[in-house]
């Protein structure tokens, strides 16, 4: 890796961010919103903003500036192509906003292929993304471009939890409580080509930055299967094999990686710590507090959001902490917030400051790219260095170097053939200086 690399002219919106003065850190979390589910039934699902900045909240946001209410327990969202997709189960509804105001920009519905209460929305490439239908058997196709349901797929019963790996999509198919399997579906055709099986109630799935899936099992409660306590499950994408399976005592809720600290978080009335390594837990929970909901951010300040809700008919309570689980903060929310979205702030990288702070990092080469590309940097002085690769919801998902690195140019090709086309940053953090650059996966 010593050959140099011609730098692609670069367009006008980044010769813009690259004018800008300072160096690029990383990703900054602009806006948090809390997802309240509400009351079964009652139509009054809501969604709190809270600010990190300046710590202001603001409840019912989308009612505020809509004029009119999200309607029956939203449950999930994904920040896709710069547009915020809202799921709002009981109202088999899909509500994109502008994630910087929450102003409507389509309601879509999604109860005219068989299959309703959207539970799941994935990104699988450019121009398409999938949203689980829990009270059916089916999986919608959304089309990016237009933003209508074009088809759907079938699965199996009731599914919800979907992950992206290898141009495949792994969906938890939970038959209400006894599911015991996953559906494998060939992005490029939309067809459901294998089905996997896994440990009782099958619920959320997170691809690793090697391309496997760790998929958190809930257990069965007992009214169909026997009643059976939780387990995640790794999944290789490449044959579509469970390579180790973890016992987890209780009935784990949710599951969340830290990949920077080779940790995984399990939501099990508290929060307890799995080392990624060992597949063993630490001795002591990261917290004992019987939360409801919880999200990890990655990026600037690394925060546990941990929601809570008392009842389904009076305000819930996000508590934010650090990694070593204390509370630096919480706020209010609405009836029953379990999902909290993040929306960062857009990042800024200036060459010239790097040079003159010590190194640089380029654009990547070719630009959009399929499915590889190459990364270069320069450092003056030798130093310790990571490069990752992050998606626009702060989330890591690739390392593509890292380890001490000499002086002078260095060339890191990159391979995102396990990515969903996209927007991508990519982060070098050399000692103590950062710098972070977009790329774009065409497929």
């Amino acid at each position: 890796m010593t050959n140099t690399t011609t730098i692609p002219r670069l367009s006008a919106l980044m010769l813009v961010l690259l004018l800008l003065p300072g160096l690029a850190r990383a990703q900054q979390l602009d806006k948090v919103y809390v997802l309240n589910q509400g009351a079964f039934l009652q139509g009054n699902a809501s969604v709190t903003s809270w600010n990190p900045a300046t710590g202001q909240v603001q409840q019912n946001v989308f009612q505020q500036v809509n004029g009119r209410p999200l309607g029956d327990i939203a449950i999930h969202s994904a920040l896709i192509n710069e547009l915020l997709y809202v799921l709002v189960s009981n109202s088999d509804t899909i509500e994109i906003v502008n994630p910087q105001t929450f102003a409507s920009v389509k309601r879509i519905f999604v109860d005219d292929f068989g299959g309703s209460s959207p539970q799941w929305i994935e990104q699988v490439s450019e121009t398409k993304a999938y949203v689980s239908n829990l009270t059916g058997t089916t999986v919608s196709v959304l089309d990016l471009t237009t933003n209508e349901i074009t088809g759907s797929i079938e699965v199996g019963p009731n599914p919800e939890g979907i992950a992206v790996s290898g141009g495949k999509a792994f969906v938890a198919l939970t038959d209400f409580g006894n599911g015991q399997q996953l559906a494998v579906i060939d992005i490029a055709t939309d067809t459901r080509t294998a089905l996997i099986d896994v440990h009782d109630n099958p619920r959320f799935l997170h691809t690793a930055s090697d391309g496997r899936v760790w998929l958190m099992s809930t257990g069965s409660f007992g009214f169909g299967l026997p009643e059976s306590d939780g387990k995640i499950s790794i999944i290789d994408p490449a044959d579509n094999t469970v390579v180790s399976v973890i016992d987890v005592a209780g009935k784990p809720q949710r599951i969340q990686l830290n990949e920077a600290q080779n940790l995984v978080y399990v939501l099990n009335n508290g929060i307890q710590l799995l080392d990624m390594e060992t597949l063993e837990f630490l001795e002591e929970d990261f917290s004992s507090t019987a939360y409801f909901g919880m999200r990890l951010w990655t990026g600037d300040v690394p925060r546990v959001f941990a929601t809570t809700a008392p009842d389904f008919s009076s305000a819930g309570n996000v508590s934010v902490l650090g990694l070593n689980g204390e509370v630096l903060t919480s706020f209010t929310a609405g009836i029953g917030p379990e999902f909290v979205q993040f929306v960062a702030g857009a990042p800024v990288s200036t060459e010239g400051d790097e040079r003159a702070a010590g190194f640089a990092l380029h654009q990547n080469y070719p630009n959009p790219f399929n499915p590889s590309t190459v990364i270069s940097y320069e450092l003056q002085q030798p130093a310790q260095v990571r490069l990752e690769v992050y998606n626009l919801q702060g989330q890591r998902v690739a390392v593509a170097d890292a380890g001490f690195r000499t002086a002078g140019l260095h060339q890191v090709r990159f391979d995102a053939g396990a990515l969903a086309s996209g927007i991508y940053l990519y982060r070098l953090q050399a000692g103590d200086l950062v710098a972070t650059r977009r790329m774009t996966l065409i497929r």
